[in-house]
């Protein structure tokens, strides 16, 4: 973050201090002992490489950079910081400094080692916790006195009339004139109600616990006080005074937290026979909080586990977004004559945030991938009329080619949910090609593009096994979306480097 204080003034000796003091400055070229005109060249360097590049490859390469001088937490950090200006590209502007407020806005925090989070009721929307603990009711239910007080004859239309707030005393003199004191009781009243919609969302954020702390009455007062306290008080005791530490009100299982591991344990044990005709909500053991666990084809391939130092390797950056570059232009080519042109190819990788140096050459090299011989078979629609190019069995063969109404549908990043195994898979499938009768689907051509490279049968074997299970995922939604057979959908990966294509 300094860094980018200093891309947006080069003059924030603060800033500059902290950056060439850090591991930061071997990589920018600056140590203690840098001037003022080193400073003004770092930054203008900088600010032209965010303009060029974007603010997610440049921190990505600086990412990795200070990967091996960082311990976990900071790597763990750093990947967050990462993700989080790919974001902001799409909202970037030319000041470096906007980015600085986005990230210390956004406070992402560490849901790895933050067990125990202390925060505001605001900040909470939408967020749900096993336990929550409200410790502060004492605030007034009137809320933050405004300014003004306003009239509105319709909530979404403009005030007719606004008054300057008036205090305690001084409504006394107003009490006579019903428009003026209507308009303050209507204030106080629409601040009570946002009060009690704040409560409301504290009191929701909890799954199994809820504790709520209330100072103890004081025995000389003779009404409550208009507070969430004293709402707490009326609601549970009529208004009754009560001593410090005595337990208002209580209800549930205290002990909600072994009957949850041991209902989590069981769980973990049952077999669904068939989840798509009954539903059950259960308590997750994973990181999500609420409702079925999610997950993506993409992780059922491979190996489960990867090390958090793969993620910073040198080129692993480069070679993924070359991989969404190139998806980002298959997703508009449904046949091999219908590429879309230069010009096209060139608005759709700024559209997608897409920024590399070398765009025309990919550009080449995409034409160039999609000119080799299997490749552009896959994109021709004549291929789907051949029995032996047509990746099926004769008998299913037979079927889709015996009739002259054959209608073939091509659709392009198809996106999916179903339920399986008890968790909810979503996904999105490269390319997803109809075969029809009329108003029937008779088979379905399953396509996943590959950049990874390979060379020779071997490695596009190793590929295929590696891949198998995201595949196989396919195919099952495939199967429960358009009612098809096995026999009838085809899975396969397209090796864009090699020019390959390999049934899965």
């Amino acid at each position: 973050l300094s860094m980018t204080r200093l891309a947006d003034h080069p003059g924030d000796s603060i800033a500059g201090f902290h950056v060439a003091s850090s591991p930061l400055g071997a990589i920018l070229g600056l140590d203690r002992s840098a001037t003022e005109t080193d400073f003004s060249e770092v930054s203008r360097r900088l600010r032209e490489d965010l303009i060029d590049r974007g603010y997610g490859a440049v921190i990505g390469d600086y990412a990795r950079q200070l990967a091996e001088a960082s311990d976990q937490d900071e790597r763990f950090r750093l990947s967050q910081l990462v993700r989080l200006a790919s974001r902001y590209d799409a909202r970037s502007t030319l000041r470096p400094a906007a980015f600085d407020r986005f990230i210390r806005s956004e406070g992402d925090g560490n849901p790895s080692a933050d067990r125990v989070r202390v925060m505001n009721i605001h900040q909470a929307k939408g967020l749900e916790f096993d336990v929550v603990i409200l410790p502060e009711l004492n605030s007034s239910l009137a809320g933050r006195t405004n300014m003004l007080s306003a009239r509105r004859p319709d909530p979404t239309r403009p005030p007719d009339r606004i008054l300057k707030t008036a205090n305690k005393k001084l409504r006394q003199v107003f009490r006579e004139d019903k428009d003026i004191n209507q308009i303050y009781v209507a204030e106080q009243s629409r601040s009570a109600t946002e009060a009690l919609c704040v409560l409301y969302v504290a009191m929701t954020r909890a799954r199994y616990a809820l504790h709520m702390l209330i100072p103890p009455s004081n025995k000389t007062e003779d009404e409550l006080p208009a507070t969430t306290a004293g709402l707490l008080r009326a609601a549970l005791t009529n208004g009754d005074t009560v001593e410090a530490g005595v337990l208002l009100f209580d209800e549930g299982d205290p002990q909600w937290w072994s009957r949850n591991q041991q209902a989590t344990e069981q769980s973990a044990q049952a077999v669904t026979e068939d989840i798509s005709l009954d539903i059950t909500l259960e308590p997750c053991g994973n990181s999500r909080r609420r409702g079925r666990r999610r997950r993506a084809p993409s992780d059922l391939e491979g190996h489960t586990e990867v090390a958090v130092s793969e993620i910073f390797t040198a080129g692993s950056g480069e070679n993924m977004r070359h991989g969404t570059l190139i998806h980002a232009w298959l997703e508009h080519t449904r046949w091999a004559d219908q590429i879309p042109d230069d010009q096209a190819l060139e608005t759709i990788a700024h559209r997608n945030q897409i920024h590399v140096a070398d765009l025309d050459d990919r550009i080449t090299l995409l034409k160039k991938h999609l000119r080799q011989p299997e490749i552009l078979s896959l994109l021709s629609e004549d291929s789907y009329h051949e029995r032996e190019w047509l990746p099926f069995s004769d008998a299913v063969c037979q079927q889709i080619l015996d009739t002259d109404e054959l209608q073939i549908e091509v659709r392009c990043e198809y996106p999916f949910t179903i339920n399986r195994d008890g968790e909810t898979l979503n996904g999105t499938i490269d390319r997803l090609v109809l075969l029809r009768h009329g108003d029937a689907i008779v088979a379905a051509d399953t396509i996943d593009y590959k950049t990874d490279h390979v060379e020779g049968q071997d490695a596009v074997d190793k590929k295929v096994e590696y891949y198998r299970g995201q595949l196989e995922a396919y195919r099952n939604a495939v199967r429960r979306v358009f009612g098809l057979d096995d026999d009838h959908i085809a899975t396969r990966l397209a090796f864009l480097g090699a020019g390959q294509l390999a049934d899965v």
